[in-house]
């Protein structure tokens, strides 16, 4: 397993170091432990980072952007991919199985979330997946249905479920300014290449450029509409990275990407800084 699963105590003790209901400690830790082994030698796509960073973040900018009044949302963020990602491992083992609803016996996963989480947390992370993956087997659905079906079922979801989504969009947003803005600099001599080799790590080959970008621009609507009021910062710093992330896209001028970047990077560490204060 990752050593990662090592520090499972510091990481917990850093991540959600703002204050949050002591009764949730013991299944944070759970959550991060299983999520740790589901996610276990995966990387990112293109950073090749260890996969479990991804859901680390996501929980930390749950708790970063206010939410302290329901741990069940940060809970779910540690364990929002692993429906998604991890169908291809073995079953996890449970100590005390227990009896799982219908809607929860889509999938592997599904069951053991309910099993080891709860009927809560089962639903927040069942909220925001996407509707062709909710099944055990490897078929893809269409990237653009996918997308279209995941908008129009997260606008009749709770705040709570659109925060959750709001901070995963986050967290792959600004990992995606870095990752693009390094790839351009490092390809000064055809921007464009560097653009199109990019995005296929993503598998998008079938649709334009723009009907990938304009998945964020669509999510980003939502997001205002529903959280403006409640959590306008993060509404704030999500429209800043999918106007960083579009403009890294159409830009033709390094000195313009190398700002975009160390914007970006200075973000990234003040978000560090607060996510352990």
């Amino acid at each position: 397993m990752t050593r990662l699963f090592i520090f499972l105590p510091l990481i917990v003790s850093c991540i959600f170091a703002a204050p949050l209901p002591s009764t949730h400690t013991e299944k944070y830790t759970k959550a991060l432990a299983y999520a740790t082994h589901m996610h276990d030698g995966q990387t990112r796509k293109v950073t090749k980072d260890p996969y479990i960073v991804h859901p680390i973040e996501v929980a930390s900018i749950v708790v970063t952007y206010g939410l302290t009044d329901d741990a069940d949302v940060a809970i779910s963020a540690l364990l929002h991919d692993v429906p998604e990602d991890t169908k291809d491992k073995p079953a996890f083992s449970i100590d005390h199985p227990t009896d799982v609803p219908k809607k929860f016996r889509v999938s592997t996963r599904f069951k053991e979330i309910y099993q080891l989480f709860g009927q809560k947390i089962a639903e927040l992370v069942y909220a925001v997946t996407e509707v062709s993956k909710l099944k055990d087997g490897t078929k893809e659905g269409d990237w653009l249905d996918d997308n279209f079906d995941y908008a129009k079922q997260l606008n009749t979801h709770s705040s709570q479920v659109i925060l959750l989504s709001a901070a995963d969009k986050l967290s792959n947003l600004r990992c995606m300014i870095m990752e693009l803005a390094q790839k351009i600099i490092a390809n000064p001599e055809d921007l464009e290449a560097a653009k199109t080799k990019y995005w296929a790590n993503f598998g998008r080959k079938k649709y334009p450029d723009y009907v990938v970008l304009g998945k964020f621009v669509t999510l980003l609507g939502l997001y205002k509409l529903h959280l403006k009021d409640k959590y306008p910062d993060l509404v704030k710093d999500l429209q800043q990275a999918v106007v960083s992330i579009w403009n890294l896209h159409h830009s033709t001028n390094i000195d313009d990407v190398k700002k975009i970047l160390e914007d970006n990077t200075k973000y990234q560490q003040l978000y560090k800084e607060n996510a352990v204060h």
